[in-house]
């Protein structure tokens, strides 16, 4: 338990003006860009959470007695003012409350001149009223715990009145402070961008910027040894360096997917797809490769079964190592690229056996 007095600790404002510290050391400790990405009302919020204290309340109607009264000695003063050991009767009441305990024990700004005399039981989140007295009488008992508990409501109130206009202090203040940090910090960066000089480039950034200049696919034809009235023309063949060249655009996109998860996994597979298809259209250009991005040649489309097997088979290569060789879920923030292709034949990729598109 705590100390044998209510309302006759240190100073409530001093405490309420630690929290108020603690909310300023939160704003200024939080993240740039995490602060910068979130809203006003998001900062708010958290904020004003941090130093808001709630002021605690008594449940006079829960209270009870304990189940027997007892008796102690203590030493007092006779009429012949005296000092002499005395064994007195003790009566016990616990009121139960809700909250934070510590306004109990502390001095709000208006107080009382004297302290009341209680305990805080925080184990048991109770108050505890004591009675002593050599001639216990149960009106007079009754009489005298009844206003022991109005002081405690009144000692309450005048904590809550310093605690509520600390919480409406912060609602006011933390606007403030959050549009004033969020100034500080796109001035800062508005300087940062006008200074000229430039910043550190990743060094795969040229491999899935778009060029000024696309790179034409080499392709060839392998001859066809059918004869039919009309001869056999077999799909476009992709030569080795541009297979590589074609991989390494997906590889570093994959990678790029990879480093913004909470971009890249709101977007479904449609779109993860034609977000692949302009990587790879910025870097290469010619006739072949359009057919092989369309899936289509003289408005003929081939079997979707088909040319979903070929995708979900090519794009294995692009996988990191450990990555799962199958996943047929549709968990889109593993970015899995066989999952990104299974789409009724409509995507693109490379066979890695026939190195075709």
């Amino acid at each position: 338990m705590a100390n044998n007095h209510l309302f006759n600790g240190r100073e409530l404002a001093a405490d309420l003006g630690t929290n108020r510290k603690q909310v300023m050391d939160a704003l200024n400790a939080w993240d740039d860009d995490d602060f910068l990405a979130r809203t006003d009302a998001d900062l708010i919020t958290e904020l004003v959470a941090v130093g808001a204290v709630e002021c605690p309340e008594l449940h006079p109607d829960q209270w009870y007695m304990d189940d027997k009264p007892t008796e102690v000695e203590r030493s007092v003063v006779n009429m012949s003012r005296e000092r002499v050991r005395q064994r007195v009767i003790q009566y016990t009441v616990r009121i139960p409350f809700s909250g934070h305990p510590a306004p109990f024990t502390m001095k709000a700004s208006q107080n009382f001149t004297s302290p009341i005399d209680g305990k805080v039981d925080e184990k048991a989140n109770e108050l505890v009223i004591v009675w002593e007295g050599t001639r216990p009488e149960p009106n007079a008992i009754r009489q005298w715990f009844q206003t022991r508990i109005d002081y405690i409501e009144k000692g309450l109130g005048f904590a809550r009145a310093d605690i509520n206009a600390h919480n409406g202090n912060l609602l006011n203040q933390v606007p403030q402070w959050v549009a004033q940090r969020r100034a500080r910090l796109l001035a800062a960066r508005q300087v940062h961008a006008n200074i000229g000089i430039p910043i550190r480039r990743r060094a795969d950034a040229n491999l899935h910027a778009v060029p000024v200049r696309r790179r034409r696919l080499v392709t060839h034809t392998p001859p066809s040894s059918q004869t039919n009235a009309k001869p056999f023309e077999p799909e476009p063949a992709l030569e080795e360096a541009s297979y590589e060249d074609a991989l390494a655009v997906l590889r570093n996109a994959r990678n790029a997917f990879e480093r913004s998860p909470s971009l890249t996994e709101k977007l479904g597979e449609e779109l993860i797809r034609d977000l692949l298809l302009i990587l790879l259209n910025a870097q290469f250009r010619g006739q072949s490769w359009r057919r092989a991005v369309q899936l289509r040649r003289q408005d003929r489309h081939p079997d979707p079964g088909e040319g979903c097997q070929r995708v979900h088979r090519g794009v294995q290569d692009l996988r990191p190592e450990g990555w799962p060789r199958q996943n047929h879920g549709h968990d889109q923030s593993t970015l899995g690229l066989s999952d990104l292709a299974r789409h009724q034949g409509r995507a693109a990729a490379v066979h890695p056996r026939t190195r075709r598109h």
